[in-house]
């Protein structure tokens, strides 16, 4: 496995690791000790891709964003009139 493929399954059992902490436990009991723990890795390596949970959120909401626009890239008509498109 790369260097880069390592790295990017790293931040993905991060953010996996979070968001069920995160729904379990909420968002202000979570600690970074336990969203390391749930990953698999050590507490200091989560900083080493995020500096603060707040951080940890942004980049899962980052991704999801990024997850709806590509849906909707690929499943709508550029060419269609836009209430055709929400729809």
């Amino acid at each position: 496995m790369s260097r880069e493929a390592k790295k990017a399954q790293t931040k993905k059992a991060i953010l996996e690791a979070a968001v069920h902490l995160f729904t379990q436990n909420g968002f202000d009991k979570t600690t970074i000790e336990e969203v390391a723990r749930e990953a698999g890795i050590g507490k200091g390596t989560i900083y080493s891709y995020f500096k603060t949970k707040k951080d940890i959120l942004r980049a899962f909401c980052e991704d999801e964003l990024e997850y709806i626009h590509q849906e909707l890239a690929t499943k709508t008509n550029p060419d269609a009139p836009f209430v055709e498109q929400i729809h």
